[in-house]
C-alpha cells in the first residue's frame, strides 16, 4: 500500500516513467571501471579550487564554490571524500585541514577552459555568419536572439536523446535525421514565439547540426561527452521520486553509537554528520527505527553513568570543560561539555535523556519490537557471539556488547525474510559507526552456506552516505540546469570521457524494453547498490548480474549450473577460512585467558624498545585548554596535557623518541600583563599512553588582546613554542560566548643529544614592556637554565639604531678595498659597530658571564621572532683601567645560528635532490651563472640529483612544492620592502618572487636548506637586502634552515662564499654552522668584509646527509 500511495504522489505518467528509466540508464555507471561521476566530480573540485586561487581551502569553502560556479548542491562531506582521494593522488595538498591547489595546475586548468570558451565563440560566430549569408535581412538582434535559441535548441537535443545523439556525429543523414526530425515539436515547446524568426529557425537550428564539419563537429562531439558528465553527477526529480518509490517503507535500524552522535553525545562533528545522514534516509523513503534491545543498551548506559557520577562532587565549570576534552564522545565528556556550557546539574542532565522514546520521536523514528522476542530466543544467537568473538582477534568485547552486535545480524536477517541477494530484496539494513561489525558480517557470512552471495546485514555511515547522496537532485530546476551547462567550458574541457560509453548506454536502453518500465527502476536501484559499493570486475560480470537478477525477480528461477559452479568455489573459500578462523580463535583464546599474558607483551616490547634506540619518532599530540575570553584580574588555569591519539583538529605535534618509555619536558609560560603561578614546571610523558596535565594559573592584568607563549623544553634544550590567543574583557564573560581560545605553533620534541649535538650558549629573546628581556641557558653551568637576563635599552631606540648600522654596513660592504688601509678601515667600522651592539643589547650581569665563561663556549643558537639585529656581528669587549681587551666577532669565535619559527629546528637534514635559480636582471651581476655552474658540480659530485628549471614565477613557485627537493640556491638580485618586509622579492625572468608567495608553498615534506644569495655589482650607496621577510617565509613554510645577507654583497665575492661553504659542508662533511664559521676564517683576508653579512636560520650543529 505504502508504494502504490507513493506512486500515487509521483503521479507519473507512461511517458515520463520512460523519460526518468532513459535518464537512470545514463545515470547509473555500466561497471566498477566506469568512474566516470567519481572522476569528474574530482575534475569539478579542481576546477572549484581553482576558481578561488591557491589559497589553502576548507571543504566547506569548496562545496560553496562548486555552488557558485556550477549551481550544484554538493555535501560537506562529499567533498571531503573527493578531497581525500585527490589526496591521496596527490593531486592536491593538505596540511592543517585545509587543501591547496598547486600553481601549475590551477594555471592550467584555467588555460583549458579559456581555449572551450575561445573554441564556442568561433563556432557560434561561423554558424551566425552562415545564417546572416542567408538570410541578410537579419539585425543584430535577430542574430543574437537566434544564438539564445540555438543554445536552448541544442540542450534539449541532448536532453531527450542522450546517447542516441552520438547519430548527429558519427552516422549517416538518416540516423540523425531521427534525433532532430522532431524539430517542430521541440521548438514550440521551449523557445517563445517570433512570428519573423519562425521560419528561420525550423531550418537553420537543425541545420547547425546537419551541416557540421570540422571545428563544429568536434564542438558537436564536446557537447555530447558534455551530456553524459551531466546525467553522471546529478539525477533529475522524477528519477528520484521513482526510486524513491521503490525504497519507500524500508527499515534502517540505528546501532547504538549512531544513537549516541544523534542525541549529542560525540563529537560536534559526528553529530552533525549523523543528523544530516538520517534527515537524508529519510527523504529517501526509508523508515529510521531503534530496536527494543538498543533502547534497553543506551537506557543501561545512561544508569551507569549516572552512578559512576553520583560518586564524585561536581567540579567547576572551566575544569569541566577540560575533562570533557579528554574523550571524544559518550555520556560523561557529554555531561561535562554541557555542565561547562550551561551549569547544567547531573540530575537535570540524566532526566533529559530518560525519556528516550520522546526524544527519538522528535526525528521521527520509532522504538520497535518486531522479531526480538524470538531472536533473544534463537539458539543461534550464542553461536553468532562465538563468530564474533573469532572475528575481532585480539579485540577484547564486553558480553553485552557482542550480544547486542550478534542479536541485530539475526534480527535483520529475520526482517529480510529471507536471503537478499540484490539491494531491492533487502527490506532492512543496521547502520553503524563501528567497521568491526563489517568484518563481522563478511567472516559469518563466509562460514554459512551460500551466504556470501547476499548483500551485508549492515552498513558503515560514510558507505551509506556515498549510497544514498547522490539519489537526492543537486539542483531545483533539473532542465534549467541541463541548459547552463551543458556548453560550459568546464564541463567541456574534461577528456576523459569513454569513447565507447554512447553505444554501451544505447545497448543498455535497447536491454530494458523487454521489461516492465517499473522492474526497469527496480533493477538500475540494484544495479547503482552494488557499483557504488560492491564493484566487480568486468563488463561481462555486469551484463551477467543483471540477467541473473532480472531472472530471479521475474521468473524465480535460476541457472542450477552457476549456482554449481559458485557453489564449489565458495566450498573451497569457506575451507581456507575456517582454517584462518580456527588460527584465529585459538590466538583469541590464548589472549583472553588471563591478563597476564597482555603485560608479558607488554613487557617483551619495552625490553625491545630499550635495547634498540629507534630512528623513528611516537608522535604526541598537545592538548591546551583555556578560555577565548578572560575577565580583568579573574583568576585562570590553563590546562596542558600530550595525548597519545590525534585530535579531531591537528594543531600540534610532538616528534618523540623510540627506545625511551618515559622522557622529562619542561614547560614555561611567558604571558605579557599576566600575574603569574608557577611559570616553570615538569612534565612526565609516558611513551604509549597520554601525560598528566599541567596547570599554570594566570590573573590578566591588562584589557585587550593577549597572547601567552607555552615553551618546551627537553633536556634543557629549546624544542619550539605554542602560543595561546585570548582576550581581556573588563565585564563578565556569559556561558554563551564562552570557547577555547585558539592555539598556534608546532612542537618537536627532539631525540636526546649528544655531546656534538648540544650548544653551549642558548639566548631566547622576548619583547616585554618595549624592551628585549633574555631567558640564557648554558649547561655547562648549573644556575643557568632559563636564566631572565632584561637589555639596558628600549626598543624603539635600538630600531632607529640598527636602520643606521645597515645603511652603514651597505655602505661599507658594496666597496672594493684596493689597499690595505681602506680595508683596515672599513674593518674598524665594523668592530665598532659590533661593540655598541655588545654594550647596547647586554646587561652587565650577562656580559661578565659571557667573558667568563667565552672560551668554554663553542656555539650559540638564538631563539628570537626578530630578524633586525646581526647577531653575528656583536664583538664582546671588556674596558680595564689597563686599557680595552677585544675578542673576535661573534660569528668568526662561534659556531652561530638564530631561530625564528615556533617549531623546532631540524638537527639532521637529508638532501637528495637539489635546485640552484640564477638570474641576472639588468646585465650586472656577472659572476651568477659562473656561480650556478660552480654550485652544481660541488653538489652534484656528492651525489645530488640536480632539478633544473627556468627562473620563471610558475616554475620557482611550482617546485618550492616539491618534497623531492632538499636545497634551493638563489643567485639574484633581491630588493627588501621596509614598509612590508613580505612584499621583499628575488628577481627573476617575468616578474618577482615576493616572501608572501613563498608564504604559500609547503616545504614540510622536503624540508629543504635555502640559501638566497643576495648579490649586487659594486657600486656605492646604501642597499640593505631586509631578509627578514624570506627568512620568516621559508622557515614558517617548512625550510630546514635559511641562509642569507644581512646587506647585499658583490656579486663576485657572493660566488666566492657561497664556493667555499659548499666545499667545506659536503667535502670537509662539517655542520652547517661549522661550514659558514669556516668559510668566514678562510675570506678573512679577502679586501672586503662580506663574510661578516651572512646569517644562518637554523640549528647550527645540524649535519647534512646527502
Amino acid at each position: 500500500m505504502a508504494q502504490d500511495a507513493k506512486y500515487d504522489k509521483a503521479n507519473l505518467s507512461e511517458e515520463q516513467l520512460y523519460e526518468a528509466i532513459h535518464r537512470l540508464c545514463h545515470f547509473v555507471p555500466i561497471d566498477s571501471a566506469d568512474n566516470l561521476s567519481y572522476a569528474f566530480q574530482e575534475f569539478l573540485v579542481q576546477h572549484a579550487m581553482a576558481a578561488l586561487g591557491v589559497n589553502p581551502l576548507l571543504p566547506s569553502e569548496v562545496r560553496d564554490s562548486l555552488k557558485n560556479l556550477f549551481g550544484l548542491k554538493f555535501e560537506r562531506r562529499e567533498v571531503e571524500i573527493i578531497l581525500e582521494r585527490l589526496h591521496k593522488a596527490e593531486k592536491v595538498a593538505y596540511a592543517k585541514e585545509k587543501y591547496r591547489l598547486d600553481f601549475r595546475k590551477c594555471t592550467e586548468l584555467r588555460k583549458s577552459v579559456k581555449d572551450c570558451e575561445d573554441g564556442e565563440k568561433e563556432v557560434i560566430a561561423d554558424w551566425l555568419k552562415s545564417v546572416e549569408s542567408k538570410h541578410p535581412e537579419l539585425s543584430q538582434d535577430d542574430l543574437q536572439r537566434l544564438e539564445k535559441d540555438l543554445k536552448i535548441f541544442v540542450a534539449r537535443i541532448f536532453e531527450q536523446h542522450g546517447a542516441k545523439c552520438a547519430a548527429l556525429i558519427y552516422s549517416t543523414q538518416e540516423k540523425a535525421g531521427e534525433v532532430i526530425d522532431d524539430v517542430e515539436e521541440i521548438l514550440s515547446d521551449i523557445l517563445p514565439e517570433y512570428h519573423d524568426l519562425g521560419e528561420i529557425r525550423r531550418t537553420e537550428l537543425p541545420a547547425f547540426f546537419r551541416e557540421a564539419k570540422g571545428v563544429r563537429r568536434k564542438y558537436i562531439a564536446e557537447l555530447l561527452d558534455s551530456s553524459f558528465l551531466l546525467h553522471a553527477i546529478q539525477i533529475d526529480k522524477d528519477s528520484s521520486a521513482l526510486i524513491e518509490r521503490i525504497l519507500m517503507g524500508r527499515l534502517l535500524y540505528l546501532d547504538t553509537n549512531v544513537l549516541f552522535a544523534l542525541l549529542n553525545l560525540d563529537t560536534p562533528h559526528e553529530t552533525i554528520a549523523v543528523k544530516r545522514l538520517i534527515e537524508i534516509s529519510q527523504q529517501i523513503g526509508y523508515s529510521i527505527v531503534v530496536s527494543t534491545r538498543t533502547a534497553e543498551e543506551f537506557r543501561y548506559s545512561l544508569k551507569t553513568v549516572e552512578k559512576y557520577l553520583k560518586k564524585y562532587p561536581e567540579i567547576p565549570k572551566d575544569l569541566a570543560k577540560v575533562v570533557a576534552n579528554y574523550s571524544a564522545g559518550g555520556f560523561i565528556p557529554s555531561y561535562w561539555r554541557k555542565h561547562a556550557e550551561t551549569g547544567i546539574s547531573l540530575k537535570d542532565f540524566i532526566s533529559t535523556y530518560q525519556n528516550i522514546r520522546e526524544m527519538l520521536a522528535g526525528y521521527k523514528i520509532e522504538i520497535r519490537d518486531d522479531f526480538c522476542a524470538e531472536v533473544q530466543e534463537d539458539p543461534e544467537l550464542e553461536k553468532q557471539v562465538d563468530i564474533l568473538y573469532a572475528s575481532t582477534g585480539p579485540i577484547i568485547l564486553g558480553k553485552s556488547v557482542a550480544e547486542h552486535d550478534a542479536f541485530h545480524r539475526l534480527l535483520i536477517r529475520k526482517l529480510r525474510g529471507g536471503k537478499a541477494h540484490t539491494f531491492s530484496d533487502a527490506s532492512a539494513w543496521f547502520l553503524t559507526l563501528d567497521k568491526k561489525l563489517i568484518r563481522y558480517d563478511h567472516f559469518a557470512r563466509s562460514r554459512e552456506e551460500n551466504r556470501l552471495s547476499e548483500v551485508p546485514f549492515c552498513i558503515s555511515c560514510d558507505d551509506w552516505f556515498q549510497f544514498i547522496r547522490p539519489l537526492l537532485p543537486r539542483t531545483d530546476d533539473y532542465d534549467k540546469t541541463f541548459i547552463d551547462l551543458l556548453s560550459s567550458p568546464y564541463f567541456r574541457s574534461y577528456r576523459d570521457v569513454p569513447p565507447e560509453l554512447a553505444g554501451r548506454i544505447i545497448s543498455r536502453l535497447s536491454h530494458f524494453k523487454k521489461y516492465p518500465l517499473e522492474l526497469g527502476v527496480k533493477m538500475l536501484t540494484d544495479s547503482l547498490f552494488i557499483q557504488r559499493l560492491e564493484p566487480i570486475d568486468s563488463e561481462e560480470m555486469a551484463a551477467k548480474m543483471l540477467t541473473d537478477s532480472l531472472l530471479m525477480q521475474r521468473l524465480e528461477t535460476v541457472d542450477s549450473e552457476t549456482i554449481q559452479r559458485e557453489l564449489i568455489d565458495l566450498v573451497a573459500a569457506a575451507e581456507r577460512i575456517k582454517i584462518e578462523r580456527d588460527l584465529y580463535k585459538e590466538q583469541f583464546e590464548e589472549v583472553s585467558k588471563t591478563i597476564k599474558t597482555i603485560e608479558e607483551e607488554k613487557k617483551r616490547i619495552e625490553e625491545q624498545l630499550e635495547k634498540q634506540r629507534s630512528e623513528t619518532y611516537v608522535k604526541k599530540y598537545p592538548e591546551i585548554n583555556f578560555p577565548s575570553c578572560i575577565k580583568l584580574r579573574q583568576r585562570y588555569s590553563l590546562v596542558v596535557r600530550l595525548l597519545a591519539e590525534k585530535l579531531e583538529k591537528e594543531m600540534l605535534m610532538f616528534g618523540y623518541p623510540g627506545g625511551i618509555a618515559e622522557i622529562e619536558i619542561t614547560v614555561t609560560v611567558d604571558a605579557h600583563g599576566f600575574e603569574i603561578e608557577n611559570a616553570e614546571q615538569k612534565m612526565r610523558v609516558p611513551l604509549l599512553t597520554n601525560s598528566d596535565p599541567v596547570v599554570f594559573y594566570l590573573a590578566p592584568k591588562i584589557v585587550g588582546p593577549k597572547t601567552i607563549r607555552l615553551k618546551f623544553y627537553q633536556n634543557e634544550s629549546y624544542n619550539g613554542e605554542i602560543l595561546v590567543d585570548t582576550t581581556v574583557i573588563e565585564s563578565e564573560v556569559d556561558d554563551e560566548t564562552y570557547a577555547q581560545a585558539k592555539i598556534r605553533g608546532e612542537v618537536g620534541v627532539k631525540k636526546e643529544y649528544t655531546e656534538n649535538q648540544r650548544e653551549d650558549l642558548r639566548i631566547e629573546v622576548e619583547k616585554e614592556d618595549n624592551y628585549f628581556e633574555y631567558k640564557v641557558t648554558i649547561p655547562q653551568l648549573d644556575d643557568m637554565f632559563l636564566k631572565k637576563f632584561r637589555c639596558p635599552e628600549q626598543l624603539n631606540d635600538l630600531k632607529s639604531f640598527m636602520d643606521r648600522i645597515e645603511r652603514e654596513l651597505s655602505g661599507i660592504s658594496a666597496t672594493s678595498y684596493d689597499d690595505e688601509i681602506k680595508c683596515k678601515t672599513a674593518m674598524s667600522k665594523i668592530e665598532s659597530i659590533g661593540m655598541d651592539l655588545y654594550k647596547r643589547l647586554f646587561p652587565e650581569e650577562l656580559k661578565r658571564i659571557l667573558w667568563e665563561n667565552k672560551d668554554e663556549i663553542k656555539s650559540i643558537f638564538i631563539v628570537s621572532n626578530e630578524e633586525w639585529i646581526p647577531w653575528e656581528i656583536i664583538k664582546p669587549y671588556e674596558s680595564t683601567e689597563s686599557g680595552t681587551t677585544k675578542e673576535d666577532f661573534w660569528c668568526i669565535k662561534y659556531i652561530i645560528g638564530r631561530w625564528l619559527s615556533n617549531r623546532s629546528p631540524e638537527e639532521s637534514i637529508r638532501i637528495k635532490c637539489g635546485s640552484v635559480i640564477a638570474y641576472d636582471k639588468k646585465g650586472k651581476l656577472k659572476r651568477v651563472n659562473d656561480e650556478k655552474k660552480t654550485i652544481e658540480k660541488i653538489i652534484k659530485n656528492r651525489g645530488v640529483k640536480l632539478i633544473s628549471r627556468e627562473p620563471r614565477y610558475a616554475d620557482i613557485l611550482d617546485i618550492l612544492s616539491d618534497k623531492e627537493i632538499n636545497l634551493f640556491h638563489f643567485a639574484c638580485e633581491t630588493v627588501y620592502d621596509k614598509n612590508s618586509s613580505d612584499d621583499s622579492y628575488l628577481s627573476l625572468a617575468d616578474g618577482a618572487l615576493k616572501a608572501r608567495d613563498v608564504g604559500v608553498c609547503n616545504l614540510k615534506k622536503g624540508k629543504p636548506i635555502v640559501f638566497v644569495n643576495a648579490c649586487e655589482s659594486s657600486i656605492t650607496g646604501c642597499a640593505v637586502t631586509g631578509i627578514g621577510g624570506f627568512s620568516k617565509a621559508f622557515i614558517d613554510s617548512g625550510s630546514s634552515a635559511f641562509i642569507g645577507t644581512m646587506w647585499k654583497v658583490p656579486d663576485e665575492y657572493a660566488l666566492k662564499f657561497s664556493e667555499y661553504f659548499y666545499k667545506n659542508l659536503f667535502e670537509k662533511n662539517l655542520s652547517i654552522g661549522e661550514a659558514l664559521q669556516k668559510t668566514r676564517v678562510d675570506l678573512k683576508d679577502s679586501p672586503n668584509p662580506m663574510w661578516l653579512a651572512y646569517s644562518l636560520y637554523g640549528f647550527p650543529l645540524a649535519k647534512i646527509r646527502a
